[in-house]
């Protein structure tokens, strides 16, 4: 579809497109899914470098580093990025900080504190727990 409408209309008209029909998908529901992760982080970010060629008409073989800069579009990875900062300052009340668990004066006392598991199935689960509950 983009390969077509770029002889047609401009480049400005065609990103415009991009973030109608393709960058709304990928924000959907990105914070639940964008930590995934693995294979699926991959083929999906393999298919935003293919339409991001294809809006410009460049080969298959060029490099999109430039191209997301030009065209002013983030990457999945970096679109995941934005979505947990903004989600986490909207929502900074439910976040417990260091400065909350111990009393020490360290210079990451006011970083958001991380909680540690030793197995996998316990993160997933208190993961699953805390986020139904905020």
């Amino acid at each position: 579809m983009m390969k077509s409408l770029k002889e047609i209309l401009s480049l400005n008209l065609i990103r415009n497109i991009y973030f109608t029909k393709f960058h709304s998908l990928l924000c959907y529901g990105i914070l639940f899914w964008g930590g995934a992760g693995g294979e699926l982080t991959t083929r999906i970010l393999r298919i935003q470098k293919r339409v991001i060629r294809s809006m410009v008409g460049v080969s298959s073989r060029k490099s999109c580093r430039q191209l997301f800069k030009e065209l002013n579009i983030l990457t999945l990875v970096s679109l995941y990025i934005l979505e947990v900062i903004c989600y986490i300052r909207k929502h900074h009340q439910y976040v417990e900080l260091n400065s909350n668990i111990h009393t020490y004066n360290t210079r990451r006392k006011m970083d958001i504190h991380i909680q540690v598991y030793s197995t996998d199935l316990f993160k997933r689960l208190n993961y699953i727990t805390n986020f139904l509950v905020t």
